[in-house]
């Protein structure tokens, strides 16, 4: 038979719009994933589809430092790549220091991911240029802030005033 639920709620009316937006990504970027975990990387990916990215993926650090350098060689050169921490051979904070070594990689943009919430992994990550760190389970609204913020610097759109927005929709 199931179950009945409801609620009643008494909401007012906003006085002021949302003082910014997240900024839209830009669309078609090239972006890498790296996770020794077929599902997590997948996940990973289908994110990153979605936002509008171009997608490869790999499933080690040794595996990343080839790609980034085969990418660069044909002139598609990847904007960013999200990287898990704990992996075999090469951790994600190894593999950045190693791209970041090298000219083709030395402008590559990083956010890294984890299971693991270790409290030098922040700390560690920044000195090897990583810009952002996410703990797994990662959802689809963290990552888009996470890229922008790491695209663009965190840039955002402001929204227009609701007033204006009124004005716009008439």
């Amino acid at each position: 038979q199931g179950s009945r639920f409801w609620f009643t709620a008494t909401l007012g009316v906003a006085t002021e719009a949302p003082k910014s937006t997240p900024a839209p990504l830009p669309f078609g970027l090239r972006g890498l994933v790296v996770d020794d975990l077929p599902e997590a990387r997948e996940a990973l990916a289908q994110m990153m589809r979605h936002a509008g990215f171009r997608i490869d993926s790999v499933e080690s650090g040794a595996q990343a430092l080839a790609e980034v350098a085969s990418a660069a060689t044909a002139c598609d050169p990847y904007a960013i790549c999200v990287l898990d921490w704990k992996m075999p051979g090469l951790d994600g904070i190894e593999t950045v220091r190693r791209l970041h070594r090298n000219a083709v990689g030395r402008t590559l943009r990083c956010v890294l991911v984890s299971a693991h919430d270790d409290e030098s992994l922040g700390r560690e990550a920044n000195e090897a240029g990583i810009a952002r760190v996410l703990i797994k389970p990662v959802s689809l609204s963290e990552l888009h802030d996470a890229l922008a913020e790491t695209l663009m610097g965190g840039l955002t759109r402001t929204a227009a005033p609701a007033a204006e927005n009124a004005l716009l929709n008439d």
